[in-house]
């Protein structure tokens, strides 16, 4: 991803749904966290935004149309949520903030 430094270590990793139980445990989790529409990100959002352009096209160019795909509202999924791929949400958000 042309990173500056690795992510630190240990990744934490949990189940969606699960309670915390210690406050410290609770600490701990939203220390991690990142905001992924902070500037400092916006190199790994702009390699995200050009793999999901990609995939968006190949989908579209290829998978829509393969034989035994089936997708409802062809037109509708092409033009409007795949071509949501291509865009990074962060600077829409910024827009309206």
């Amino acid at each position: 991803l042309g990173l500056e430094q690795a992510f630190p270590d240990p990744m934490l990793w949990f189940r969606p749904g699960k309670t915390h139980e210690t406050q410290e445990e609770k600490e701990k989790i939203s220390s991690r966290k990142i905001n992924i529409c902070d500037s400092q990100h916006a190199q790994v959002r702009h390699i995200l935004v050009e793999q999901a352009t990609n995939a968006s096209a190949w989908i579209a160019n290829f998978f829509v149309n393969a034989p035994g795909v089936t997708v409802s509202s062809p037109e509708h999924f092409v033009h409007t949520i795949l071509a949501r791929w291509k865009k990074d949400p962060c600077l829409e958000r910024s827009v309206f903030v």
